[in-house]
């Protein structure tokens, strides 16, 4: 069976790549432009999948050729079940639109599409009974139907003792601002950065934000601080573990949902925290070498041959 249920966007992204990204109101013209599939739940789902774990993809696509993109690294796979890939006959499928430029910085607008319509209505409690633990965007979290269904799923995972992965992501904080804490405060595990757990405890400092998180019953905590790592903060571990360095950087979308899928997959193959997230530092790394999220995502054979 699955061993991972995998709640979030199933889109497409529209990558321009560009020689400069664009000031306002300047017009450029794009060295090439890909469709690649993409959107966090599909972005975690693809790299999960790369490990070879079984993977139950949760989310909503439109009717229309943009979802067989989307799409393209999960269909042909065994341990890929969309069983539970919900169809929208009204909205497309989301796209994401983004510029990147030759250091890989990007510029990114997107529109939600079909992933919105996530009905609560058809949740199955037997898409996370049949797993071992559920993997969350908390872009699903912010508002309509898939936030209800997100809540859902979380209170069947936490009603069955599942473990629950929640990535931060900073879109979704900004528009909840403190108010995200108490969507959250199920996590087994809350990855975000370092931005998004100052705004949703309203702190200054990362070590006030993680008091806070722990009070409010979060216990495991990994929080990636850019350059200089990840810090892993929970009531027996406090360390900061060193990134990963890699050369040949192009491309850094969906670099986080890899390290996420990579972390809940060392965690769940029963790795200590701190070998568990210099993993998922790998995989984050390895994913920024090729333009697309899911066009290099490593496997463990790859990760462990990095491994120091």
């Amino acid at each position: 069976m699955p061993k991972f249920a995998v709640v979030g966007d199933v889109s497409v992204d529209q990558i321009y790549l560009v020689d400069a990204l664009p000031e306002s109101g300047m017009e450029i013209i794009a060295r090439e432009m890909r469709l690649e599939p993409g959107g966090g739940g599909g972005n975690v789902a693809a790299a999960l999948l790369a490990l070879d774990q079984g993977c139950t993809l949760i989310g909503r696509v439109g009717k229309d050729e943009l979802a067989d993109i989307a799409q393209r690294n999960l269909k042909d796979n065994p341990r890929a079940n969309v069983k539970y890939l919900q169809v929208d006959r009204k909205e497309r499928t989301g796209i994401i639109t983004i510029l990147i430029d030759p250091a890989g910085s990007r510029t990114t607008v997107g529109t939600p599409g079909a992933n919105a319509n996530l009905d609560p209505k058809n949740f199955d409690p037997e898409s996370v009974d049949q797993v071992d633990a559920l993997v969350l965007s908390a872009y699903s979290l912010v508002e309509g139907k898939r936030k209800r269904y997100s809540e859902l799923a979380i209170a069947r995972a936490k009603e069955q003792h599942k473990t629950i992965f929640i990535e931060l992501s900073t879109g979704a904080v900004e528009r909840m601002g403190g108010s995200m804490i108490t969507h959250v405060v199920d996590a087994t595990y809350l990855v975000a950065n370092e931005h998004e757990v100052k705004v949703i405890t309203a702190t200054d400092s990362i070590s006030q934000a993680v008091a806070k998180l722990h009070q409010a019953g979060i216990e495991q905590v990994v929080i990636k601080v850019g350059p200089q790592g990840a810090l892993v903060l929970t009531p027996q571990v406090n360390e900061l573990v060193e990134p990963y360095a890699i050369e040949g950087v192009v491309d850094r979308t969906g670099a986080g949902d890899a390290f996420t899928a990579a972390l809940a997959y060392a965690v769940m193959d029963g790795y200590e925290i701190l070998d568990a997230v210099k993993i998922a530092n790998i995989a984050g790394a390895v994913a920024t070498t090729a333009v697309g999220a899911q066009n290099c995502l490593p496997n463990m054979a790859e990760i462990k041959k990095r491994l120091k």
